[in-house]
Order: C-alpha cells, then sequence, then structure tokens
C-alpha cells in the first residue's frame, strides 16, 4: 500500500499508524505539504514502475551506517529502477539532517545514490532514476544523521518495469 499523507492536519490523528500500515505491506508513506502533492502522485501512480522489486524497512537513530540486503536485478535488458526511501517515519522533518542510500557494484565500477541531492526530493521521500546493470549483484549501504537517538523506521523501495517471479516477504 502506497500513501501519501498531508502533513497540515485535517482532522485525520492516525498519520504514524498509516505509515505502520504502509511499512508492513511493503508499500511506501510519504508526509508532504499539500502544495507538493500532485508532484508526487506522477512518482506513486504506479504506471510507470508498477512492480515492488526491493523491501527493506530500517530502524535508524543518531548518525551511522548500515549494510543492507543486496540488490541483483533480474531483467535482461533496459534495467530501469527507481530506488525510493523515506527519510522520516513521520512529518514535518524535525529530527532528519542527511541521508544517503548507495547501490554500489565494485566489479563493474557502477554506483547509484538517492540523498537530498536526488532528482526527486520532496519533504519526506527521495529517489532516482537508475540504470542498473542486468544480473550483477548491487551492495546496498545507508549512511544516516538524526539530530537525536529517536529511531525512525525508513523505508526503503526498488521499484521496476518488470516483475519479479517470487512474493517479497512483509515485515
Amino acid at each position: 500500500m502506497d500513501v501519501i499523507t498531508s502533513i497540515t492536519p485535517s482532522g485525520g490523528l492516525y498519520h504514524q499508524t498509516i505509515y505502520e500500515i504502509a511499512t508492513r505491506t511493503n508499500g511506501i508513506c510519504g508526509f508532504e505539504p499539500d502544495h507538493l502533492i500532485y508532484l508526487l502522485t506522477t512518482y506513486f501512480d504506479n504506471v510507470d514502475m508498477p512492480y515492488t522489486v526491493y523491501s527493506v524497512n530500517v530502524p535508524v537513530s543518531g548518525n551511522g551506517s548500515i549494510s543492507l540486503p543486496s540488490f541483483t536485478p533480474s531483467c535482461t535488458y533496459d534495467c530501469i529502477f527507481w530506488p525510493t526511501m523515506t527519510i522520516q517515519d513521520h512529518g514535518p522533518l524535525d529530527t532528519y539532517r542527511a541521508t544517503k542510500l548507495t547501490l554500489k557494484n565494485i566489479l563493474h565500477n557502477d554506483t547509484h545514490y538517492v540523498g537530498d541531492d536526488s532528482d526527486i526530493a520532496y519533504e519526506t521521500i527521495r529517489l532516482n532514476d537508475a540504470y542498473l546493470l542486468p544480473n550483477i549483484s548491487y551492495e546496498i549501504t545507508l549512511d544516516y544523521e538524526y539530530s537525536n537517538s529517536q529511531t525512525q523506521i525508513l523505508q526503503i523501495r526498488i521499484f521496476s518495469q518488470s516483475s519479479i517471479d517470487y512474493w517479497l516477504p512483509y515485515d
């Protein structure tokens, strides 16, 4: 379940519950100001990249770096992906300082990043286009910095034009 939630309250009380549902169902949840929601819907429409092919939920706090499970694109050609991540599990941004998601294949010197300088960087969502090499494993690391030690559950997803032949486990 992919959700965009307004950070301008309009009567709803359970934003965190919606985020948790998206987290547990391999979805993604963005918290955005009303004037940006229409822009983010372009990337949440699931028309261009309808398949979730990688899903990891990462608890982080303070500063650090963490290695995530690797990713091997199963495509044979035209390997276009949208690596996407949330940078805070609530809105508006308050404790966030910086994040950088790195997808790297050392053997072929092929590296891609998702972070504050991404093509798409809205309130709590970051994503980039990535042209990945087929059937080559990418190591994934997340560097992060927050202003306090409150745990954030970040949603790391990779969306694709091609489906996978297995079901991603739910969290």
